[in-house]
């Protein structure tokens, strides 16, 4: 619930965050308003870091638990931690997806807290060998640490402390993960098997689990700090199985997240978390291992002390030599520089048949039926409990399916059988009918999940899962089925959908019988399939309605299954052969040979010619070719631009576009109030930012990092959240969607409208060194969970920008100039690596993307057939995309041709966004060829170009007025202060200076807070007013912070000048000269009701030889010429007894002293002056005296100078500083009554004077 505070100051001078909230009366009118959901940011962070906890707490999987160890019963109390990562555990990954913790969000700590004690002298040899054996690799933004865990024979001098925390021994095991690079597949420090990869156990870490047992500890747990799967055999059913009693995974736990580790261990919190990817008992035999990051693992052979290996990813030319083609410039005349570097690629040849899907469809088909259990450690979506559940059947039968759109719900309910509270995971899967041969189907594919609240002992629950018909077909890429028909199919036949408690486990009945259903599609009339049969062919989208079709199988550029590519198969055209369930064994994939790395000159060609693209190469041909402007298209010319330079000039108000549709014909009117430049300058050298758009009142939006933390800048950052592996391991699709709603309250505090995240790539590798940032191996389960935390961060107005667009599933390579070739069939890119993302825009109406550096086939990632046939066409997208950093391969011309834009600056030679704007003619112009483009010229009519650009800023302004980047509507930059506020001494103002509702656009709710400068004393600022009585004269500046809707910021400065109500008649004499004068004022006199006024010096000084009487009268002679400036304070009484107000007026006068002679001194002056030449005299003689001389000339010194300062004493003005005003706040009243009644005497006065 929102909490609204006021704070009312009323110290006079208190400048600092003098805040005060306004509420306005109007109901706000517009579509689309955001709003935080707290009073600061600080108390969000507070709720931010315990739904962390919560969330570190419920993604913690449970994977072993002999004997029920876990959780720790009440006689453990004093543990043993082992492993450096006990101390230097990893909370996050590195690079985008990087972020820090909390100082005391420690293991140690967790464990305390939680009520265990924990063994010190083994925390600190765990502490001291982590910070001493630190192996860095890289630097900066692609730095990473790595420590080998310590040997045994290190851990010698603490074993007599393990008898006092011997009730049970935590191992804690962790693995990093990095941006920039995969996990390392050999060579890898702590191994001594250099072909050993990084997840699999280092030689000391299974040392130390033997070591902890033969210590004598009974209960050993095993903590797994890893985003990625690791190959835990060993300690699961392996040879050290006996060894370990229970495995707990926790992840990266982000900023505090590690705090819910002790919970979690005594049973204060309940782990439900449910595995993300499946864990295979050996990597090396998964059908991903042989086509992955650049291939030297595969075939490494170690003679002696060396190992080989040999690269299986870089391109060769026709010579069979490394060809070095691609390269991003061009010369002079505008060819292209041919010796840049490599090209690299990696084929998907497992086609759909990745992760659970490989190893679930192959156990079917094998006649061994023990071949699971010899090649799994955990299935996809394993988890225990502490808890156990039972289930009961609601939906009792299937039927038959006779529409894409046919919604299928099966209901489920869940009941808590065990003692402890608990949640569980019920994960629907479905198959159909394979035919040998023909549409590839694995056995098992998630549909949908659900998860219950916590359940106490007894307690049920009933859940709904939920599935499309069309969402169970298979995309028949290449029509395997012989129907002639490419694309999404639901074959006729049977549709088996099964409850799971995970991706091989079919849930049983409380009868015994196992939970699944069978639904039918009927064989279509007519069909002509060979290999299968025809049912329903989908053919639209459902989001849309708009054609589906099989756009990267095509015989064109586009196809990505490298067909013709290589010198070997440039006539067969055969391409990848692919997994097949037909024969796992046959086409198992292979590592690429030699032959399948030689390209042909036509492929490579085509490659090169890509580095820089030009207008004049649009064709006819091409879907985005325009043949004709709009009719109502115009742009402004840059001078017509410059001339008017802001909205107001041009009369826009883009308010009036908030809530409108993509289409709507009012966005025409919008762009013709810009220019060509204008435009071009908006969509270019963005860098964590979308640019201003002054001459329409498009302010400047701020983009940021990163999916596991939204960094702010100097307004700070948001919570450092779990890895996204940890946010799908939950498997609560309603936590998803809260830490949605926080990341977006972080973006309207810290002032960032679009968030870099979050990624939705696929877990292709458990190798793969960005797992941590991806959710989930399965496109279904990691898109769900995705588009929840979407539609939390976009219900708080932040541009998503989704990545990374697509099939960025390694990082070896992916940055590279040439970028990385992925081939993979168009189904397993639908089924799989665009599942996710797919349901990001169709069920959370993802507003932004982010794309991929790596190619897909041969294309770009950033091409037409992606970002406008899919992204648009079937899935309904309508914002805006930009890449990532630099674009990598990516073109000016190719972002605006798919709607996108670079982030960073990408115009280097042959990649411009070209144009020039000719208004007689009213259209836009480009090179017509390579010699006008070198020359600068501009004389082809591009329709094509102008329709590009116009849309690209059109959807990028829909976005931006459907976000918090409008700021609500708030015209923040026409926001300005005053300098004309005024105000006089003894008499009460009461002037607002807040905004107007038109100003704040019927805002519901402004605050106004003082963060600079002062105001005179007597005056407070409340509510946007300025209230009270000035008690002093002069100009005072101050800064009001206004808050709008609780998050729109603007500084604005006032200047208010307070009149006098004091005179000083004469401010100048000479030297010497009599001076009277009385300070004299009509608002502080007996006859207004005032006593007891005294007048004194408050500061500065009066002149010498002058001094102030009780009575305001200044005189004397000045005896020294100057500028003499002094405060004179007025100090007066009203009323008495308790009673009694007291006022301290003040104000501020200058007396000028002039005159030509010496001015007279007096006496005592004269004295000084002579005792000061004595002390010079004496000062002098010391430079030659002896020590016994000058000591006593120094005692003499000492003495004179006392003298001396005696004598100022003497001399100094009688004057007195002003006192302080201190009055209750049972007499405020009582002294605005006696000052309204004063300047009411004072203005009857006045009127009686001028009556006179």
């Amino acid at each position: 619930m929102r909490k609204l505070n006021c704070m009312l100051i009323l110290s006079p001078t208190l400048l600092a965050m003098a805040v005060s909230t306004f509420k306005a009366a109007p109901t706000p009118t517009l579509n689309k308003r955001f709003y935080v959901d707290y009073d600061t940011h600080e108390e969000e962070m507070v709720d931010a870091k315990k739904l962390n906890i919560e969330m570190a707490a419920e993604s913690s999987i449970l994977r072993k638990n002999n004997n029920n160890v876990l959780p720790f019963d009440s006689r453990v109390k004093n543990v043993s931690v082992f492993g450096h990562a006990a101390f230097d555990y990893r909370s996050g990954g590195g690079g985008s997806g990087s972020s820090g913790t909390d100082a005391d969000a420690t293991i140690a700590n967790s464990l305390e807290m939680a009520g265990l004690k924990v063994n010190p002298k083994l925390m600190d040899f765990n502490k001291n060998w982590a910070e001493n054996n630190a192996i860095v690799s890289g630097s900066g933004f692609s730095s990473s640490k790595t420590v080998i865990e310590m040997p045994t024979s290190y851990l010698e001098p603490v074993e007599g402390t393990y008898q006092l925390y011997h009730d049970a021994a935590i191992v804690v095991i962790s693995r990093p993960g990095s941006e920039f690079s995969d996990n390392k597949t050999y060579n890898v420090p702590g191994h001594s098997n250099k072909l050993d990869h990084i997840l699999m156990l280092e030689d000391n870490e299974k040392e130390m689990i033997k070591y902890v047992k033969e210590q004598g500890f009974n209960k050993v747990v095993v903590v797994i700090n890893s985003a990625s799967a690791m190959e835990l055999d060993p300690i699961v059913s392996g040879e050290l199985a006996d060894k370990v009693d229970s495995i707990l995974w926790i992840g990266y736990t982000g900023q505090n997240g590690i705090l819910a580790l002790g919970d979690v261990l005594v049973g204060n919190r309940e782990p439900s978390g449910r595995t993300v990817d499946i864990y295979p008992k050996d990597f090396k035999k998964d059908p991903t291992w042989n086509n992955f990051s650049d291939g030297t693992h595969v075939g490494a052979t170690i003679d002696g002390d060396k190992l080989n290996t040999t690269d299986k990813t870089t391109v060769l030319g026709p010579n069979g030599e490394v060809y070095k083609g691609w390269n991003s410039k061009v010369n002079e005349d505008g060819t292209l520089k041919l010796d840049g570097t490599a090209y690299t690629e990696v084929s998907y040849e497992e086609g759909i048949y990745v992760g659970y899907r490989y190893y679930e469809t192959r156990a079917e088909e094998e006649t061994n039926k023990d071949w699971y259990e010899e090649n799994v450690v955990y299935p996809f979506g394993y988890g225990l409990s502490y808890t156990n559940f039972e289930y009961e059947m609601i939906t009792t039968a299937g039927e038959a399916i006779t529409s894409a759109d046919q919604a299928i719900n099966i209901k489920v309910k869940v009941t808590n059988k065990g003692k402890r509270a608990g949640k569980d995971v019920v994960q629907l899967y479905y198959k159909s009918d394979y035919s040998k041969g023909g549409i590839e189907k694995a056995s098992a594919n998630m549909a949908d999940f659900a998860k219950t609240s916590m359940l106490n002992p007894e307690e049920s629950e009933v859940l709904t899962l939920s599935v499309k018909a069309r969402e169970l077909a298979d995309f028949d890429y290449n029509d395997a089925n012989g129907n002639g028909f490419q694309g999404y199919e639901l074959e006729a036949g049977n549709y088996e959908l099964s409850l799971r408690e995970n991706s091989h486990t079919v849930l049983k009945s409380t009868s015994g019988a196992d939970m699944k259903l069978t639904y039918t599609v009927s064989q279509a009339a007519g069909d002509t399939a060979t290999k299968g049969k025809t049912g329903l062919k989908i053919e639209t989208s459902a989001k849309t309605g708009k054609k589906i079709d099989a756009w990267f199988s095509k015989d064109d550029e586009y196809n990505t299954n490298k067909v013709g590519v290589t010198v070997a198969d440039e006539e067969d055209k055969k391409g990848i052969t692919y997994l097949s369930r037909a024969d796992f064994e046959g086409t198992f994939p292979s590592a690429p040979t030699k032959a399948d790395l030689t390209y042909n000159q036509k492929t490579l060609d085509f490659l090169n010619n890509q580095a820089a693209d030009y207008c004049y190469e649009d064709k006819e041909s091409d879907p985005w070719y325009v043949k004709e402007a709009g009719a109502n298209w115009k742009q402004l010319t840059d001078a017509e631009a410059k001339a008017k330079p802001t909205a107001k000039d041009r009369g826009i108000d883009l308010n009036i576009m908030i809530g409108k549709d993509l289409d709507d014909p009012e966005w025409d009117n919008i762009l013709n109030n810009l220019s060509y430049e204008e435009m071009n300058a908006y969509l270019s050298g963005n860098s964590r930012k979308m640019n201003a758009l002054k001459g329409i009142g498009k302010l400047a939006e701020v983009d940021n990092d990163g999916p596991a933390q939204l960094k702010g800048g100097s307004k700070g950052s948001g919570v450092a959240w779990v890895s996204e592996v940890n946010v799908a391991s939950t498997y609560n699709k309603e936590l998803a969607r809260k830490q949605g709603v926080m990341v977006g309250n972080d973006g309207l505090f810290v002032g960032v409208n679009g968030w870099y995240g979050p990624a939705t790539d696929t877990h292709r590798s458990p190798l793969s060194g960005r797992n941590f940032e991806y959710y989930s191996q399965d496109g279904v389960q990691g898109g769900k969970i995705a588009a929840e935390v979407i539609k939390g961060v976009q219900s708080k107005g932040m541009h998503v920008y989704l990545k990374h667009f697509a099939l960025n599933d390694q990082e070896m390579n992916r940055g590279t100039s040439g970028g990385l070739i992925t081939y993979c069939n168009e189904q397993a890119m639908r089924q799989i690596y665009l599942k996710s993302f797919e349901l990001c825009f169709t069920e959370a109406d993802c507003n932004g993307t982010m794309s991929a550096f790596n190619r897909i086939g041969l294309s770009k990632s950033v091409n037409y057939r992606l970002y406008h046939n899919i992204l648009q066409d079937e899935w309904g997208f309508k914002g805006v995309s930009d890449s990532d950093i630099g674009g990598n391969v990516q073109t000016m011309y190719d972002f605006v041709r798919c709607n996108a834009y670079p982030m960073g600056t990408n115009t280097r030679a042959g990649n411009e966004l070209e144009g020039i704007y000719d208004k007689a003619t009213n259209m836009v112009y480009v090179a017509k060829d390579a010699e006008e483009y070198v020359a600068k010229k501009a004389t082809l009519p591009s329709p094509t170009q102008w329709s590009s650009v116009r849309d690209t800023v059109r959807r990028s302004l829909w976005t931006y007025c459907n976000t918090s980047g409008i700021q609500n509507g708030v015209k923040v930059d026409e926001l300005a202060g005053k300098d004309d506020l005024e105000g006089a001494v003894g008499e009460a103002m009461n002037v607002s200076i807040a905004l107007t509702d038109s100003e704040t656009n019927n805002a519901k709710e402004v605050r106004y807070a003082v963060t600079k400068g002062i105001l005179p004393e007597g005056v407070t600022f409340n509510a946007g007013k300025l209230t009270g009585t000035p008690l002093a004269s002069g100009k005072f500046d101050f800064t009001v912070k206004v808050t709008i809707d609780g998050w729109i910021e603007k500084e604005l400065d006032y200047t208010l000048n307070v009149a006098t109500a004091f005179t000083l008649s004469q401010t100048s004499v000479k030297v010497n000269e009599d001076y009277n004068c009385k300070v004299s004022t009509e608002l502080v006199t007996e006859e207004v009701g005032y006593k007891n006024i005294k007048y004194t010096i408050a500061d500065g000084e009066l002149p010498e030889g002058l001094v102030i009487s009780d009575d305001g009268t200044i005189s004397g002679k000045a005896t020294k010429e100057g500028k003499y400036t002094f405060t004179v304070n007025c100090y007066a009484e009203q009323g008495s007894g308790w009673r009694v107000t007291r006022y301290n007026y003040k104000e501020t006068f200058t007396i000028e002293v002039t005159g030509t002679g010496e001015p007279v001194k007096d006496e005592t002056t004269s004295k000084i002056e002579a005792l000061e030449k004595e002390i010079a005299d004496l000062k002098a003689k010391l430079d030659n005296a002896g020590s016994d001389e000058a000591k006593a000339l120094e005692d003499k010194i000492k003495d004179l100078e006392t003298t001396i300062s005696e004598l100022k004493n003497q001399k100094s003005s009688n004057g007195y500083g002003g006192s302080i005003v201190i009055s209750t706040c049972a007499l405020a009243a009582v002294a605005l009554l006696g000052l309204a009644l004063a300047l009411i005497a004072l203005k009857k006065k006045k009127r009686t004077k001028e009556e006179k």
